[in-house]
């Protein structure tokens, strides 16, 4: 099984994933509309072609809380690179380091399809999960969530998605999700059953 979480637009919703302990959190953050400089720089100094050898299947249990990464998250867990690492941007932060979804790109660039109208931008995808368990081994996906923070307020056509992938169909379907429009000074905790023999593979 496969996580996903997504924002649509610029949403700003931070979680700490805890996958029977995977831990996440993002927040929509304020920055000059040239991009997010961090994430740039860190793109144009980072080593060329050197790629990690990480397992296919990740195995339970989970845990991140971006203590020990820094602006992009860490590749032994997590396939893409667009939300920014950082510990800037939230109020009564519980964790070290928070994943924002700042609606910018691995290089803190615009993504090509922003505009006025609704588009997909920031994603966080884990490396496949090995869930081949039974449904009585009570396996849960926790994690905590702030919108806005310290950073801009989502607007109320944003929204922070979980979604997860279905080998049999071959499609991601989504499990849980949280419009924009909302402003926190404190994370939310959403815990999540993964019950479903669809997904225990």
């Amino acid at each position: 099984m496969i996580l996903k979480t997504l924002i649509i637009n610029k949403f700003s919703i931070p979680g700490i994933l805890l996958f029977s302990s995977i831990l996440l959190h993002a927040q929509e953050v304020i920055i000059p509309v040239a991009g997010n400089p961090e994430a740039r720089t860190f793109y144009e100094h980072e080593t060329r072609g050197k790629k990690g050898l990480f397992a296919d299947t990740i195995d339970l249990p989970i845990k991140d809380d971006f203590s020990d990464s820094y602006v992009q998250p860490k590749q032994n867990i997590w396939l893409d690179k667009d939300v920014f690492i950082n510990n800037k941007y939230p109020l009564n932060q519980i964790t070290a380091g928070v994943a924002t979804f700042d609606a910018y790109d691995y290089r803190g660039a615009h993504y090509p399809a922003a505009g006025i109208n609704p588009y997909i931008a920031d994603h966080l995808t884990s490396r496949p999960v090995n869930l081949a368990f039974p449904p009585s081994e009570n396996i849960y996906l926790s994690f905590f969530y702030q919108a806005k923070g310290l950073g801009e307020m989502p607007d109320k056509t944003d929204s922070l998605c979980l979604e997860f992938f279905v080998p049999e169909t071959n499609d991601w379907e989504r499990i849980w999700s949280v419009p924009g429009g909302i402003a926190m000074d404190h994370f939310k905790w959403v815990i999540i059953p993964v019950n479903d023999p669809r997904y225990l593979v």
